[in-house]
């Protein structure tokens, strides 16, 4: 299984007595995230729901695609579909975002993006075929990078780190996860760029795999560009942005200064390391220390710290002149050997990984830690059958499994999905985990058939045992198997009572664990007295008030924040019209009833009356008016309508204009406050330079004291700089009392006041009391700091540049 080096605790864990220890936050109590609850795992804080264990919502917005800029202002164009690791925000925190836009050959998506991006490519011809995608542990159809990087998610992790809900445990989580998908990230993109021949070199974002795998990132860029180491160098420092640059330059000039170091510390640090490191394995002759005769006088405070090394087990010998004091490591596997991990190819259907994600990633953080150590299964490398295929004993044939030979199922089962899990390795390996676990099951018999009851003890017994070990080293514990309805269950993974690859690769935890350790000492030595020489010339320190400008210069963030406008829509502009139908229909109600009156007469007087043709011509004015005042609306609003739509369109391009003028102040203001930035660091740093000359020259022409830059000029007295000055003229005290009498003679005392030192021509009084680097320093004006004169802070649209905070890992802030 490969190996990770972590080089802290995790964020939520301490070290307390040699052992890592939760830092509790909860603040009333109740279950924390990891803790298991009606057959779940409890996946957010109980202080902020109560009893609820959902988590199917963020606090954060979080950004996951880029968009375009205008074309003019783009140093790179992409296409929609790739994807793109960046620091958009240039504090060292990449995130992964998707690309939105055409395609290349429609155009094409323009950008601005750090020199230091990645974009993982979306086009066909670079599909990773089956091989290439199982070393990403991936299967499935043929994927481009782009589409693979997409399961390496960043942002997501970023956001849970910065979560007002995020417990220790989620916490871990987002981390782990981000370590892991940072180095899959890291394998991707050199595998996409190995595709392509490094056609367009080795980039940047490559070398952390480079450097997991043991490659020098500078070497390896070298051979494959064919250029010389230095110009790769140059090139990896010409990719960075500028201000990284300086920073480089001030780095160069402090490991110059390391350079110049006196040759026995060389030796010490260097040439002997080189000299262990060249010489391959070398038998050395070691002398054992005793009590009896350690070397350092009895009472004295080396001799009591090599007495309380043995005390604490520590072997004490001389190795090539030192004395050496080394602890071996103790461990429960410390005669077992190193577990080779291996992938077998199992027997079965479909297709799962023999360890969990999480417990791998638990186990690499054990493993790089001082409290214990995993204890992987010898065959847990690479994935099992989701569904183990039955192996039975008439089937093995000197040991081995022959899928020629027809299965008797009345002969015991051997084994599910491998027949390798009951070869002599497997059960030397099995036994080496498990076997304080096994022995306090009555008749327990590895070679017992697969099914036997004898595994469904093992199951529960040992996921107790990994529950019960992983509370003793206090962290979290993750189930190894589980029951069907668990969160995250597969099959094969329950509590069975079936020898399958899942129960034989159970992994175990090394509670017993102490890692080794080794310190050196240097033997007494005589000291012998040395003629004087000649001081060499004093070292050019920085001052630390100038490192501390720098360093307030580097820390200054600069957003990249662009404008903002909603584009206005169109608007119509509504109108009703009239209708005649209820006049009419009043016009024919009236006539209707007048013609009933009139036919009481008669159907003569209906005819006189000449009602019907009164009213036929009342309905035509009726319909007449309705139609004139309608035409008289629609004319009004067909006047209207284009005049708004004419308003809407004005303002519309009047925003656009002011968009894209906006756009290009706030690019324009970036790129000067960038050239800014890069000419006040070199200000600062040729003050820097000009300082720690200047500081050294003054050290350089006194003898007694030097003043200290990186104790922010605090003096430093030399071995004769701490005795007494002693006066040059025996008679100096007299000539002082004789030069008071005569001023009394000749001055009334409220004539004038006259010093008697300038009268004597004495530089400082009370001379007698002085030292030597006293005298030297009060005499030639000893001042503190030179200064810069260099203002570091800038004002930027009203308000003052924010330092960041500090990170040990790295996590980037996400926003959109």
């Amino acid at each position: 299984m490969a190996k990770i080096k972590v080089n802290k605790l995790p964020k939520g864990f301490e070290l307390v007595d040699g052992k890592i220890q939760e830092v509790k936050s909860m603040r009333d109590g109740g279950m924390t995230t990891g803790d298991q609850a009606d057959y779940g795992l409890v996946t957010t804080p109980q202080e902020f729901y109560g009893s609820t264990n959902f988590n199917n919502s963020r606090d954060e917005d979080v950004r996951y695609s880029l968009s375009s800029v205008p074309r003019e202002n783009a140093n790179v164009e992409a296409e929609g579909g790739e994807t793109v690791l960046t620091d958009l925000s240039n504090d060292g925190q990449f995130g992964l975002y998707d690309i939105n836009g055409p395609r290349h050959s429609q155009g094409g998506v323009p950008m601005f993006l750090p020199e230091q991006s990645f974009i993982f490519s979306d086009t066909p011809k670079l599909k990773f075929n089956k091989d290439e995608m199982s070393e990403l542990d991936m299967k499935g159809d043929k994927k481009t990078p782009a589409k693979i990087s997409k399961k390496f998610d960043l942002n997501t992790y970023y956001a849970e780190l910065g979560s007002q809900y995020a417990d220790n445990i989620s916490s871990l989580s987002a981390e782990l996860m981000l370590k892991k998908n940072m180095n899959d990230l890291s394998k991707l993109a050199f595998m996409q760029e190995s595709k392509k021949s490094f056609e367009d070199g080795v980039p940047l974002a490559a070398h952390p795999y480079l450097i997991s795998v043991g490659e020098d990132p500078i070497e390896f860029t070298a051979r494959v560009e064919e250029i010389s180491e230095k110009q790769a160098q140059r090139d990896i420092i010409n990719s960075l942005p500028v201000d990284q640059q300086n920073q480089l330059m001030m780095l160069q000039e402090f490991m110059q200064q390391a350079e110049n170091m006196p040759q026995q510390m060389t030796a010490e640090y260097g040439t002997e390391i080189k000299s262990y490191q060249d010489a391959g394995e070398v038998v050395v002759e070691e002398e054992v220390i005793t009590k009896e005769n350690n070397p350092y006088p009895p009472g004295s405070d080396n001799f009591n710290k090599l007495e309380d090394y043995r005390s604490k087990g520590y072997e004490l010998t001389i190795v090539d002149g030192r004395i050496r004091a080394y602890k071996p490591y103790e461990s429960r596997f410390k005669d077992e050997g190193t577990v080779i991990v291996q992938d077998i190819e199992g027997i079965g259907t479909g297709e799962t990984s023999v360890i969990s994600e999480d417990i791998a990633a638990q186990g690499e953080v054990l493993d790089a830690s001082p409290i214990g150590q995993y204890r992987p299964g010898i065959y847990s490398g690479g994935n099992r059958p989701e569904r183990q295929g039955t192996i039975y004993e008439n089937q093995i044939v000197d040991g081995e499994y022959d899928p020629s030979i027809a299965p008797d199922k009345s002969t015991p089962i051997y084994a599910y999905g491998s027949a390798k899990l009951k070869s002599k390795e497997g059960a030397a390996d099995f036994n080496a985990r498990w076997g304080d676990v096994t022995a306090q099951i009555e008749g327990f018999d590895f070679n017992k058939p697969a099914n036997d009851p004898q595994w469904k003890e093992f199951q529960v017994l040992a996921e107790e045992t990994r529950k019960k070990e992983a509370a003793e080293l206090n962290i979290p514990y993750v189930p190894h198997f589980k029951k069907r309805g668990d969160e995250g269950y597969v099959a094969g993974e329950g509590f069975d009572g079936a020898l399958g690859m899942h129960t034989f690769n159970t992994p175990r935890m090394d509670v017993d664990f102490t890692s080794s350790d080794e310190q050196f000492m240097d033997l007494p030595v005589e000291e012998e007295k040395k003629e004087m020489v000649e001081q060499p010339p004093a070292k050019a320190e920085w001052w630390l008030q100038d490192q501390n400008n720098l360093n307030t210069l580097m820390g200054i963030e600069d957003d990249l924040l662009l404008p903002f406008a909603p584009t206005l829509e169109e608007q119509n502009i509504d109108y009703v019209l009239d209708d005649y139908t209820g006049r009419v229909n009043a016009n024919n109600a009236t006539a209707a009833t007048m013609a009933k009156a009139l036919q009481a007469y008669g159907p003569q007087q209906l005819e006189r009356s000449g009602l019907m043709g009164k009213t036929f011509d009342a309905n035509a004015k009726a319909i007449n008016q309705v139609n004139s005042n309608n035409i008289k609306t629609m004319n009004r609003v067909a006047s209207l309508q284009p005049q708004l739509d004419m308003k809407v369109d004005m303002l519309n391009a009047a925003k656009d204009t002011k968009l894209y003028d906006d756009t290009n102040v706030a690019l324009q203001n970036a790129q000067n406050f960038s050239n800014w930035k890069a000419a006040k660091a070199n200000e600062l740093y040729n003050a820097g330079i000009t300082n720690a000359a200047n500081t050294a020259n003054l050290n350089d022409l006194y003898n007694y004291y030097d003043i200290n830059p990186q104790q922010a000029g605090r003096v430093e007295f030399g071995p004769g700089g701490r005795e007494l000055y002693k006066d040059d003229n025996p008679d100096r005290r007299k000539d002082y009392l004789d030069a008071i009498a005569e001023l009394k003679e000749n001055f009334p005392d409220d004539d004038i006041k006259i010093n008697v030192n300038d009268y004597l021509g004495i530089p400082n009084p009370n001379i007698g009391n002085q030292t030597m680097g006293q005298n030297e320093a009060a005499n030639n004006n000893l001042v503190g700091y030179p200064g810069s004169n260099v203002q570091i802070t800038r004002s930027k649209g009203g308000a003052m540049k924010k330092l960041p905070k500090a990170f040990p890992f790295s996590v980037g802030r996400m926003g959109r």
